[in-house]
């Protein structure tokens, strides 16, 4: 009689260890792919900002170059202005 009650209470022991077996290999199956989508949204993420950094920078070397041509128009003009000027003092 003990022997039928420890093996029925081995087999269920078995059935609740399998059936938890189970849970877990889905449960983990699951993260893994959650897991594998977060790292690739990650990596574009990355991609994303390197190409941002790239465009900042380009955009930095236009901005100062338009800023030297601004410089150099702005002091022509006012040389323009002091020639101007003078003409207007000899007439």
């Amino acid at each position: 009689m003990k022997t039928k009650y420890f093996s029925y209470t081995l087999i269920a022991i078995i059935c609740v260890a399998m059936i938890f077996i189970g849970y877990t290999f889905t449960r983990i199956t699951k993260i893994e792919k959650e897991t594998s989508i977060w790292k690739a949204k990650y990596e574009e993420a990355l991609i994303d900002m390197e190409n941002a950094n790239t465009r900042i920078a380009l955009m930095k070397e236009d901005l100062e170059k338009a800023l030297k041509d601004s410089e150099t128009h702005r002091l022509q003009a006012e040389d323009a202005l002091l020639q101007l000027q003078k003409k207007k003092i000899k007439k």
